[in-house]
């Protein structure tokens, strides 16, 4: 049996390290790698951006948010589109894992906001999702 999984896993490794990357990643990472390549996210609940192929914004520590403390006067979901896209985020990287912090009413507007924040992508375990910012590599350029 464990020759059987060698002989299964030769092809993978003659494909090289690409392949052996893309079986390490998560789905949320491979779509990641997929977003233009001027898309910057923003990552909330997670600061976990190892693998991503994209700049991205994310808190250091989840005790203090330096990003719930940045936009704590955002009211609207519209304030916080453009207080985003103002700093270069292209998409919303939220993950479902509560740390509990307060996130700003108009940030969490924004994420219920289909004509500004799309989400693109939806984890399959639901852990995470990724939504655009509508307009933001327009208004970037």
């Amino acid at each position: 049996a464990p020759a059987l999984r060698v002989r299964a896993l030769l092809p993978r490794l003659a494909q090289g390290e690409q392949a052996l990357r893309a079986d390490a990643m998560q789905p949320v990472d491979y779509f990641v790698s997929t977003l233009p390549a001027d898309a910057k996210l923003l990552l909330l609940n997670t600061n976990q951006g190892f693998f991503l192929t994209r700049p991205y914004e994310a808190d250091s520590f989840f005790e203090a948010s330096q990003i719930a403390d940045r936009l704590r006067d955002v009211e609207t979901a519209q304030q916080a589109h453009d207080r985003l896209v103002a700093r270069g985020i292209t998409h919303v990287l939220r993950a479902r894992r509560s740390w509990g912090i307060q996130w700003p009413a108009g940030l969490e507007a924004l994420l219920r906001d289909p004509s500004l924040a799309g989400r693109r992508f939806l984890a399959p375990d639901g852990s995470c999702e990724v939504f655009e910012l509508l307009g933001a590599r327009r208004e970037a350029s």
